[in-house]
């Protein structure tokens, strides 16, 4: 669940820088470098102020788009400057008005598109471990399986096959809680348990039919 959540949130980013690479990979191949002028602002809907700049080119044409960036800002501070209607300004803008128009500084496509990449691995990576097949559990709960006690078991197995009088006389459920008390804490596996309850004098005796066939176990020597 925390893979997930990791990829999502790393994903969002990868989108995010997605959309900024395609803007610097625009402006840094077609773009055009020019003086514009503050023709209106506009306050965005982001906590806090910020503020977007629509402009126009030299010839008095409106620049699709808007700035999102006054020279000097820095992300995150509370006292950027701010430019002014008529104030001017030099941006790097698409003639094609496919992006919106930034400042030079901005405009660095090799080095978004190493964060791009870099956001790509780390979200593939996080996505290929959240979706791996689930591994049995290690630590204690493993070492609580029987089987992974050879040793352990083959002793209880010899001590079952010692005639004794009570244990051919105990039904399953009896011989079931037996085996588990001299096996605590380990946990048997129900074929394991089957195959220790019905140990007699050194054989095991025929099994309830597991299999759905008719069929019983035919009885096998030690």
């Amino acid at each position: 669940m925390v893979l997930l959540v990791a990829a999502w949130v790393v994903g969002a980013l990868l989108m995010f820088m997605s959309a900024m690479g395609l803007s610097s990979t625009v402006l840094a191949q077609r773009g055009e470098q020019v003086e514009a002028t503050v023709i209106s602002l506009r306050d965005g809907t982001e906590k806090g102020r910020h503020i977007y700049y629509t402009l126009a080119d030299p010839d008095g044409r409106r620049i699709s788009g808007e700035l999102g960036t006054w020279p000097g800002s820095t992300v995150g501070a509370s006292d950027n400057p701010e430019g002014r209607v008529g104030q001017s300004v030099t941006v790097i803008r698409d003639p094609k008005g496919l992006v919106d128009p930034r400042l030079p500084e901005e405009v660095d496509a090799e080095a978004t598109w190493i964060a791009w990449l870099f956001f790509f691995v780390v979200t593939a990576v996080l996505c290929a471990l959240a979706g791996r097949p689930r591994v049995a559990r290690r630590g204690w709960q493993g070492w609580r399986r029987a089987e992974a006690h050879a040793g352990r078991v083959e002793l209880i197995r010899h001590h079952l096959t010692r005639p004794d009088e009570w244990w051919q006389n105990a039904d399953r459920e009896q011989r079931a809680a037996y085996v588990q008390d001299l096996l605590a804490p380990l946990r048997p596996s129900d074929k394991l348990l089957a195959e220790l309850t019905s140990t007699i004098g050194g054989v095991v005796t025929a099994t309830d039919d597991s299999n759905g066939d008719g069929r019983d176990e035919a009885e096998v020597d030690k």
